[in-house]
């Protein structure tokens, strides 16, 4: 057994005995497609781990608070144009570890904070709040002190809002229209912003099945050699 504080995200879809009434086969697989093509990658990239899936939902691990908001973050996004909705919760806490999977007072807590999530949204404990509030850029709505079984104080809780950015918006932080600049079967990124925005696309194209990779920039400047790759960040490859 190994005790330690550890930073949990956890999961589930939004009235999922119901969609599996009425569609057993089509939930099924709007899950399976989720968890395959979303939040298993998602999670990885920011080196995460997964502790577990659930029949409708997951536990995931992070080092940091920060790392496991800002993937929340990026999962409730990149789950927009699932047909399924998530409710997710992230908290700091005490946790226990047997090897196989953790248990305890941050896991309790995280839990019951999922329970008060918005379809599609995010709710983070005080101590989550204390640490992000002025790392990433969000709005908190202040949810109050919420009553948690089997833990003897309070906990307080925020919403978290969550805004997606679109094309235009993205254009319009960037300062210019050229940041996204597709050429030839590129799509190139000369900025962060555009470069987290091709970040969200690509897991979008992934999640629909669709063939887009990045490639070096050097890739890039073989294939078409009018193109300057020290001007870009990043490089996405769209083969259609």
């Amino acid at each position: 057994m190994e005790y330690r504080l550890a930073a949990v995200l956890i999961s589930d879809v939004v009235d999922y005995t119901k969609r599996m009434e009425e569609d057993t086969e089509g939930t099924v697989a709007a899950w399976s497609n989720a968890r395959d093509s979303v939040i298993e990658p998602i999670v990885e990239d920011v080196d995460g781990r997964v502790v577990k899936f659930t029949g409708d939902g997951f536990l995931a691990e992070f080092n940091t608070v920060q790392t496991a908001l800002e993937c929340a973050i990026d999962l409730q996004n990149n789950l927009a144009d699932s047909t399924l909705e998530f409710r997710m919760a992230v908290n700091l806490g005490d946790i226990i570890d047997d090897g196989e999977d953790i248990h305890g007072e941050g896991i309790n807590i995280a839990a019951r904070l999922e329970g008060l999530a918005e379809p599609g949204g995010i709710c983070i404990s005080g101590d989550v709040y204390n640490q992000v509030k002025n790392r990433i850029d969000a709005e908190y709505q202040d949810l109050g002190l919420q009553e948690v079984k089997n833990v003897a104080e309070p906990v307080q809780a925020y919403a978290v809002q969550i805004k997606s950015l679109t094309t235009e918006e993205i254009e319009e932080t960037s300062g210019h229209s050229t940041g996204f600049k597709p050429s030839g079967g590129f799509y190139l990124a000369s900025n962060e912003v555009w470069a987290d925005y091709l970040k969200r696309e690509r897991s979008k194209a992934r999640y629909m099945g669709l063939d887009q990779e990045f490639i070096s920039l050097e890739e890039v400047k073989k294939k078409n050699p009018l193109i300057d790759p020290s001007r870009y960040l990043l490089a996405l490859w769209d083969p259609i």
